[in-house]
């Protein structure tokens, strides 16, 4: 979904000093998913970081990954849930989240009550792709 140029130019470093100030800021909500001394998952909530939405949902479900060997077991809900918890009681809702419209995980989203409300092309990293905004009331 995302090309592998872009994949490839991502650093340890780089990943490693988001992470770091997203735990440190406490501006997010980061939530990890354990199986058997596994990190299976995580998700991250935090406040709405596009201008053109952050009024109408102030809350953005920034990421939210699960290997796929822990898919269909409730912890990707049990991601969600933790995370949307977070949002609320931040006063963080409504709140939504970006995808790549061809990901599998739409049908998740849409499960859990996720109602696209756009699609738009964007820049990630210099690749253009399609992305879809799900929102939740």
């Amino acid at each position: 979904m995302i090309p592998q140029f872009v994949l490839d130019a991502l650093t340890y470093e780089q990943r490693e000093h988001q992470w770091n100030q997203a735990l440190v800021d406490g501006e997010s909500g980061v939530f990890v998913a354990q199986s058997g001394g596994d990190v299976a998952g995580f998700a991250c909530g935090c406040r709405n970081r596009d201008p053109d939405y952050e009024t109408a949902y102030p809350g953005e479900l920034q990421s939210i990954y699960l290997l796929e060997r822990y898919q269909q077991k409730g912890l990707g809900r049990a991601l969600f849930d933790a995370a949307r918890t977070w949002l609320k009681a931040q006063g963080l809702v409504p709140f939504m989240l970006w995808v790549v419209t061809d990901n599998p995980a739409c049908a998740f989203y849409e499960r859990l009550g996720g109602t696209r409300i756009v699609t738009r092309p964007t820049d990630v990293r210099g690749a253009n792709v399609i992305e879809s905004g799900y929102a939740w009331r």
